[in-house]
């Protein structure tokens, strides 16, 4: 059985697009929770996770016991260097160099 988007020039999902952790944040679901709603989609539809790789990483903070999404980067690889460097970006986007 074909499955439905292989005629696509290429295998991407609508989680890659900017608005979806928008979205994700909108429904107020936890980070850890909203995690699983993209891997869970991919497998609903028959392929494997490991063949949609989402290079975007959430970064939260807990500020007065409540977690604030301040960025969602795209990353170009998922190196460590990649994502400390990602995160210390959103640190000094939201001014917050003196917080942490």
């Amino acid at each position: 059985m074909e499955k439905p988007h292989s005629k696509l020039p290429h295998r991407r999902l609508a989680f890659d697009h900017e608005n979806s952790p928008i979205a994700l944040d909108r429904c107020q679901l936890s980070m850890r929770d909203s995690v699983f709603i993209p891997e869970a989609t991919i497998e609903a539809f028959g392929y494997n996770t490991d063949e949609f790789p989402i290079k975007r990483l959430p970064i939260v903070i807990l500020y007065v016991n409540k977690e604030q999404l301040i960025a969602v980067p795209r990353l170009e690889s998922s190196s460590g260097s990649r994502q400390a460097q990602a995160v210390w970006n959103a640190i000094v986007g939201w001014n917050l160099e003196d917080k942490v």
